[in-house]
C-alpha cells in the first residue's frame, strides 16, 4: 500500500503539471486565434462600402437604365419649327366602305408636317393635344399613317384604337358633324405634339385605361337601360294608378258618353249610394216584418175569439169541429 500510494502520488503530480502546461498553451492559442479573427474582421470591414452608398448607386444605375430603355422620341413641332410655322392638327372623318354612319373612319390631318419629317405610310404616330396650362398636354392616342402629302405638307392618319361610341356620335350642337370633330372637346388646331414612339409601359397603360373606359361605357349603357325601363314601368304604374283613382272617384269627362253611372261617378259613390238604398230597403223590410207580426197576432187573436163565440152557440160541437177543420 505504501509503494502504491507513492506511485499514485507521482502520477497525480505528473498529471497536474501536464494540465497546467496544456492549459497555458491552450490559452495562448485561443488568444492568438482571437487576435487573428479581429484583424481579419477589421480588414473585411475596410473593404465594404456603407449600405446607403450602395443603395444610392443602385438607384442611380436603375434610373439610368430606365432613361436608356424608355427614352421618349423627339416630337414635333420641335423639328417642324426649324424655319417653318407651327403644325396644326385637325380632325379627319371619312365615309368608309358603304358610307353609313357605322362605317365612318376617324382620324387626324397633321398640317405642316410632310415627307421632310421622315414619317412614312404605315407608321404609328402618337398625338398630344394642348392643355389648359402652357406646359400641359393630353395624350389622345396612336394613329396609323395612311397618306403623306408633300404639297401642301400634311399627314393623314387613322385612329389605331377603337373609339368610344360617345366620340363617334353626332354632335347635337353642330348638326352634320360628330363629337370627334368638336373643337371644344379635343382642342383641334395649333399647339399639338406628334411623337413616333412612347415609353414601353405607355401602350400597356393605354390598353388598360381603354378597357376601363369600355367597362364604364358598358356600365353606363346598362344603367341607362335600367333607368329607361324603370321610367317606363313608373309611367305605366302611374297610368294604372290614375285609372284606379278615376275608377274609384269618378271622371267628369265621361259624362257626355253613354256609360253606366258608376263609371262616371266612381265606385266609391256608387257603393255609397248602394249602401244607402240597401239601408232604406232594410228599414222598409223591418217595418213590413213588424206589420206582418202585428197582422199575424191580430189573426191569432181573432181566431181565438171566434172559437170562444162558437163554443157559446147552440150546436157548438158541430161548429167547433167545423172551425177546427177549417183551422
Amino acid at each position: 500500500m505504501h509503494i502504491l500510494g507513492k506511485i499514485l502520488s507521482v502520477l497525480v503530480i505528473g498529471v497536474a503539471i501536464a494540465s497546467v502546461i496544456l492549459t497555458t498553451r491552450t490559452l495562448q492559442i485561443r488568444n492568438e486565434w482571437l487576435a487573428t479573427v479581429e484583424k481579419e474582421r477589421d480588414g473585411f470591414k475596410s473593404t465594404i462600402k456603407p449600405l446607403e452608398t450602395v443603395r444610392t448607386a443602385k438607384a442611380d444605375l436603375s434610373h439610368q437604365y430606365r432613361v436608356a430603355a424608355y427614352q421618349w422620341t423627339p416630337y414635333w413641332p420641335v423639328l417642324a419649327a426649324q424655319g417653318s410655322a407651327d403644325i396644326s392638327v385637325q380632325p379627319n372623318v371619312s365615309a368608309g366602305g358603304n358610307g353609313g354612319p357605322q362605317s365612318r373612319v376617324f382620324g387626324i390631318l397633321v398640317q405642316g408636317l410632310g415627307p421632310v419629317s421622315g414619317i412614312r405610310v404605315g407608321e404609328v404616330i402618337h398625338a398630344f393635344s394642348p392643355g389648359n396650362a402652357a406646359d400641359e398636354t393630353h395624350y389622345l392616342g396612336p394613329f396609323r399613317v395612311t397618306r403623306v402629302s408633300a404639297t401642301p405638307p400634311g399627314i393623314y392618319a387613322d385612329a389605331d384604337w377603337s373609339l368610344r361610341d360617345i366620340d363617334k356620335a353626332d354632335d347635337p350642337q353642330d348638326p352634320g358633324r360628330t363629337i370627334w370633330e368638336s373643337s371644344a372637346k379635343f382642342r383641334w388646331g395649333n399647339g399639338w405634339r406628334i411623337r413616333l414612339g412612347l415609353p414601353n409601359a405607355e401602350p400597356a397603360n393605354l390598353i388598360h385605361y381603354s378597357q376601363m373606359l369600355l367597362k364604364k361605357d358598358e356600365q353606363l349603357v346598362a344603367t341607362e337601360t335600367y333607368r329607361d325601363t324603370t321610367l317606363k314601368q313608373k309611367a305605366i304604374a302611374g297610368e294604372q294608378l290614375n285609372y284606379r283613382k278615376m275608377e274609384l272617384n269618378g271622371d267628369d269627362s265621361l259624362k257626355s258618353r253613354n256609360l253606366p253611372s258608376y263609371r262616371i261617378d266612381g265606385l266609391v259613390k256608387a257603393i255609397g249610394d248602394s249602401d244607402e238604398i240597401r239601408n232604406t230597403t232594410l228599414e222598409e223590410v223591418d217595418i213590413l216584418r213588424h206589420q206582418l207580426k202585428k197582422a199575424y197576432d191580430e189573426v191569432v187573436d181573432l181566431q181565438a175569439r171566434n172559437r170562444k163565440l162558437a163554443a157559446e152557440l147552440p150546436g157548438a160541437d158541430t161548429v167547433e169541429v167545423t172551425a177546427a177543420a177549417n183551422d
